[in-house]
C-alpha cells in the first residue's frame, strides 16, 4: 500500500498539512516547539495543562491527538486529510 502511493507523496501530503497548522497556530496564539526546519511529520506546541484545556474539547470533536502535562502533538499522515486539520482547528480554544 505504501509503495502504491509513493513514500515522496506521503511526506508531501503530511508537510503540507503540518504547513498548515504551522501558519494558522500561531496565528491562534500557541508557540511551536518544533523547529520550522524539522522535516518530521509532527507538530508539538506549548499548552499549560494541555491535558486538562484540550481533553474534553478534542474527544467532543473525535480529535486524536497526544496530550501531555503542558504541550500537545499532532502527526498528520496519508490517513488525514485538511477537513481532519480544520476540525481540530475548530475544536481548539485561542491560546
Amino acid at each position: 500500500w505504501i509503495e502504491a502511493i509513493g513514500v515522496a507523496a506521503i511526506q508531501r501530503h503530511a508537510q503540507g498539512l503540518l504547513a498548515h497548522l504551522r501558519e494558522e497556530l500561531p496565528r491562534r496564539g500557541y508557540q511551536l516547539l518544533t523547529p520550522p526546519e524539522a522535516r518530521t511529520p509532527l507538530l508539538a506546541v506549548e499548552l499549560r495543562d494541555a491535558r486538562k484545556v484540550l481533553g474534553e474539547a478534542m474527544k467532543a470533536a473525535k480529535v486524536r491527538i497526544t496530550l501531555g502535562a503542558n504541550r500537545f502533538r499532532l502527526s498528520p499522515s496519508v490517513q488525514n486529510d485538511h477537513g481532519d486539520i480544520d476540525r481540530f482547528l475548530r475544536a481548539l480554544p485561542r491560546g
